[in-house]
């Protein structure tokens, strides 16, 4: 489910359809759980995954180049605080090294759609810190299309297919390590869901740039 105009070559996915109450890593044994994430993703009767607290998975598949997209759905159907739904690239080795790409709900006081925000995070050897970050509201609880793009050192975060965030990293990590999916939850696990996984090289270059009015960033 990519982005209309967007020509990739998939190398993993998932539909996360397994029986209710099964471990991710059991129901498909291709992913399994980063170093620094302390949950266990359940496979959910709705046909996603979701848990408590931190979540974060890799698939095992290996990428074919440093360069790629990773790709979710993610279900923010409520404005629970601390929500979290997002992908993760570029992880390496057994330590916390990755980059993420993910949408927010925020604080305890900012528990609306409408003040949620976009991020593009840098982690290394445990080492996390936010490299971009921008507002971005949802009018209403939907589905939403999370997209990581890597391309050298430039990261493009894109939302449904419009670019939110952008962030060139001047020490890349270095790729292709392995792609994957990042959730947290707080107060109820089904109020954030992911769906839909899928990791692909893209065809011909970058994707489509439909650049959002909320980023800051210039062209």
């Amino acid at each position: 489910a990519w982005p209309e105009g967007w020509a990739v070559t998939v190398f993993a996915s998932d539909e996360f359809s397994g029986t209710a109450g099964q471990n991710l890593e059991v129901y498909n044994p291709a992913w399994s759980k980063r170093a620094g994430f302390t949950a266990t993703l359940l496979v959910n009767a709705t046909g996603d995954v979701s848990r408590y607290l931190y979540a974060g998975y890799v698939h095992s598949a290996a990428p074919p180049t440093p360069d790629y997209v990773v790709s979710v759905v993610g279900r923010m159907h409520n404005a629970s605080a601390y929500g979290r739904t997002g992908v993760l690239a570029r992880a390496a080795g057994s330590s916390q090294t990755y980059y993420r790409g993910e949408w927010r709900a925020g604080s305890s006081t900012q528990t609306a759609l409408s003040t949620g925000t976009a991020h593009i995070v840098r982690a290394e050897a445990g080492d996390v810190v936010d490299v971009a970050t921008v507002a971005y509201p949802l009018n209403s609880a939907a589905d939403q299309l999370i997209s990581l793009a890597i391309v050298g050192g430039m990261l493009t975060l894109s939302i449904d297919g419009i670019e939110v965030l952008t962030y060139l990293d001047p020490s890349p990590i270095p790729g292709p390590g392995k792609a994957g999916v990042y959730s947290r939850n707080f107060y109820n696990s089904l109020d954030y869901r992911l769906d839909d996984f899928q990791a692909a090289v893209l065809d011909g270059g970058s994707p489509p740039r439909r650049r959002s009015p909320l980023l800051l960033s210039p062209w």
